[in-house]
């Protein structure tokens, strides 16, 4: 993560104040094979320590993306602290798909929510999740799990369901290989069917989408109705204050679409 200080702006530039931290020395950040820098990240009132990837992304191999964040992690924290101004989050359980570092599940639980899922394909990023869960001050309350989705997929979560799920950076191509490129999808349909199992009756689901493919958006939405899924786009100048909007460090942050999901009436 880089100091707000950093004259250098990407994709995995972090937005918010921080500090580094000492090297965290633990069996977990050894078995992570990955040079790890420490931050200490202030989010509205909530400071939450991370450690993530020193490479850029641009160094890191497709999958270690998870090790850094990205402007859609960015607006799913200020989404989140705009959940919490109203109230809504004291006591949900929350399950973080795809949580890369668990920067978005453990903000999640600073900011009210019980019981976090962290949750990842097995690999580094998981550990990662791992490291950081060990780095707040996990008290029983974040949980790290495997879950993932799609051809292989694995899911150690024992059929449980979730009050919030938070979908931050999930949906991207990697790898592209033509102009323009779009989502896979059988990955989206997968995903959005996913959403829909592990979703409690009356609980919200939040994706944020860094919306890089054409039509993007306009997949996510015929997948959601098709699995019986309600979808909502939240204007994004709902979610993050102008100030920040209105940075010129914030180019790919502008870009973020915020999409609200729920189980439909009557389906």
């Amino acid at each position: 993560m880089d100091s707000t200080a950093d004259e250098w702006v990407g994709e995995d530039t972090c937005l918010f104040p921080c500090e580094d931290l000492e090297p965290l020395e633990t069996q977990l950040s050894e078995e992570l094979d990955a040079e790890l820098r420490g931050c200490s990240v202030q989010v509205g009132p909530h400071k939450v320590k991370l450690y993530m990837a020193k490479q850029r992304a641009d160094d890191l191999s497709p999958d270690d993306l998870g090790l850094r964040i990205w402007p859609g992690t960015h607006a799913m924290a200020f989404l989140l602290l705009r959940l919490e101004r109203e109230g809504v989050l004291a006591g949900r359980s929350v399950l973080d798909v795809g949580c890369g570092t668990g920067f978005i599940g453990i903000l999640a639980w600073k900011a009210g929510c019980g019981l976090s899922i962290l949750s990842d394909r097995p690999g580094r990023a998981l550990c990662a999740a791992r490291v950081n869960a060990l780095a707040n001050g996990d008290d029983g309350d974040i949980l790290v799990r495997c879950l993932s989705w799609g051809p292989g997929s694995v899911d150690d979560t024992e059929g449980e369901v979730y009050n919030l799920i938070l979908l931050s950076e999930v949906l991207y191509v990697a790898q592209p290989t033509c102009v323009p490129w779009s989502l896979d999808k059988d990955d989206v349909e997968a995903l959005v069917k996913l959403t829909k199992l592990k979703l409690s009756p009356e609980g919200d689901a939040y994706i944020t989408y860094g919306n890089r493919e054409a039509g993007g958006t306009e997949q996510v939405q015929a997948a959601a109705e098709a699995a019986g899924l309600s979808f909502r786009e939240l204007p994004l100048e709902t979610v993050i204050p102008e100030e920040v909007l209105s940075q010129t460090r914030t180019t790919a942050l502008r870009r973020v679409r915020v999409f609200h999901l729920r189980h439909a009436r009557g389906v």
